[in-house]
């Protein structure tokens, strides 16, 4: 079959044994994506489509309901009527040259309850892989990738997750904000897209570990709105139009309408800003995107477009429009001709054949579901965040992790440290230098003068020290190299070097990853 991964030589360094199980007892499953995180990339690398089937396919054969990818010659897929949806995280991949060279990776697992919203379940695998030097890339990457998901199906704790759980519950209660003001832009138009460039003045980029997101300044005193799932830690850095960068605090956040407002550490900074339109706009008004679409290299864009729709999806209002939207733009601004913020865009619906569906917040909607208004002065806005990271809220486990990578990694355990090869070869070094001097020593004794035996003696004791000190390093070399048995049991979490993307480590296969926008 074509999709049959060819990884035949590989060995894992820890077999796992899936669980099978019952489907007919389970909620039914799909795989959205496996991501590649690239800190050093504006990018983000998605698995290509072969490898979800290749999952898809692993979880059918253990008895899961898999939906997804059923023919894609006829674009059968039955993805979206899965009641959890299963995504991963690579965070980190590495080699060693051990076992005929050893590759590992480390995948975030998460498992979304669609109904509830909230990622039931968590676990990372570090998963490693040996003998893999005669192996291509794809055939590499095949192993690797499936190895990791064989981890994740291991174990009971996934499983129970499945069980039981997927029907329609009730979704985490909305944050109540107290009441808070701030000071609001003096109004003005800003025709567009002829002022475009004051308009992006009073946008910024988010920068992240993991991306960027974008942000509007709405309040002179340093107050921006970006998206929730943008704001994602305590603190951001953001970047504006001129090069500057501030750090900023993120002051309160609402996942359910996916909104945050954040401020600059140096608020009293008079920044440009945008004022917002409170009465929605009407279909057909022309509006325009401003935000970085695929990245930092492309920030600060204008993109244009119409309000094709007001939408409500799950209880919050949107604005539908068919403005050209990418990663990087969630969080910035969609505003109408006189530069007026009517929006923050939040996510773009794409598949197949499906084209134009971006989806923004009313600014009125921003605003209350914050619990902000406008007034003479800022006041106190800080709210602590009582979800979980990343926009989603954590309603079950996390698991236990894999034991850290054995062969892979600076300092792993079970990793032949450098200093053992060394002081193992020096030491023979010097037990040869020792010996001979004892030797010459010796030979040279034999009808010495009594004024010479004093010299030859003093020699011949510093080649037995030498000799002993060299026998000592060597000896101390063996005991303590570490065993080269996998550990049966975790210990420290150690993760290799951040896979950095575009830089191919062998057997990793950034062939078989390919370049993809989500949203």
């Amino acid at each position: 079959m074509l999709l049959t991964p060819r990884f035949a030589e590989a060995k894992s360094v820890r077999p796992v044994e899936p669980i099978k199980v019952n489907g007919s007892e389970l909620g039914t499953i799909t795989i959205s994506n496996v991501i590649l995180k690239a800190p050093n990339l504006d990018d983000v690398l998605i698995v290509k489509e072969k490898f979800l089937v290749m999952f898809l396919e692993e979880m059918r054969e253990l008895g899961y309901r898999a939906l997804g990818r059923e023919n894609l010659a006829l674009n059968l897929d039955r993805s979206s009527e899965a009641a959890f949806i299963l995504a991963g995280t690579m965070t980190a991949a590495d080699c060693a040259d051990e076992r005929g060279l050893t590759c590992g990776i480390t995948i975030k697992w998460e498992l979304l309850d669609r109904s509830s919203k909230t990622v039931v379940y968590q676990m990372t695998s570090n998963h490693e892989e040996m003998e893999m030097r005669e192996l291509d890339r794809a055939a590499a990457g095949n192993a690797l990738l499936l190895g990791s998901l064989r981890s994740l199906l291991a174990r009971p704790m996934f499983v129970q997750a499945l069980r039981g759980s997927g029907a329609p519950a009730e979704a985490p209660a909305a944050p109540e904000f107290p009441p808070g003001e701030m000071r609001g832009c003096p109004a003005r138009t800003l025709a567009m897209p002829k002022m475009s460039e004051d308009v992006l003045n009073a946008t910024a980029l988010v920068k992240l570990n993991d991306g960027v997101g974008s942000a509007v300044v709405i309040s002179p005193d340093g107050l921006l709105l970006t998206a929730a799932h943008v704001a994602t830690t305590p603190e951001v850095v953001v970047s504006f139009r001129d090069g500057k960068e501030f750090p900023a605090t993120v002051m309160r956040v609402n996942e359910q309408s996916d909104v945050a407002l954040l401020q600059l550490k140096d608020g009293s900074r008079e920044t440009p800003c945008l004022t917002l339109r409170m009465p929605p706009p009407s279909t057909g008004d022309d509006v325009f995107a401003l935000g970085a679409p695929g990245g930092e290299r492309l920030s600060f864009s204008v993109t244009r477009g119409i309000v094709s729709g007001q939408r409500t999806f799950d209880g919050n209002s949107l604005i539908q429009t068919d403005t050209s939207i990418s990663p990087g733009n969630s969080g910035g601004p969609l505003v109408d001709d006189e530069g007026q913020v009517v929006a923050i865009m939040t996510f773009k619906a794409t598949g197949q054949g499906i084209e134009g569906l971006g989806f923004g917040v009313p600014s009125a909607t921003a605003l209350s579901s914050l619990g902000l208004s406008f007034g003479e002065k800022t006041g106190a806005l800080k709210v602590e965040r009582k979800t979980a990271s990343g926009g989603l809220a954590l309603s079950g486990a996390a698991d236990r992790p894999d034991p850290p990578w054995f062969y892979v990694g600076k300092d792993a355990p079970g990793k032949t440290p450098g200093w053992v090869g060394q002081t193992r070869g020096w030491g023979w070094v010097t037990i040869v230098a020792g010996g001979a001097t004892v030797g010459t020593t010796a030979l040279l004794n034999i009808g010495s003068t009594p004024s010479s035996f004093g010299t030859l003696r003093t020699w011949n004791t510093v080649g037995w020290a030498v000799a002993g000190l060299g026998a000592g390093m060597v000896l101390s070399s063996y005991v303590f190299a570490p065993d080269k048995k996998p550990p049966a049991t975790g210990g420290r979490s150690t993760s290799g070097r951040t896979f950095a993307a575009g830089v191919g480590a062998p057997g990793i296969g950034l062939t078989s990853l390919s370049i993809m926008g989500t949203f």
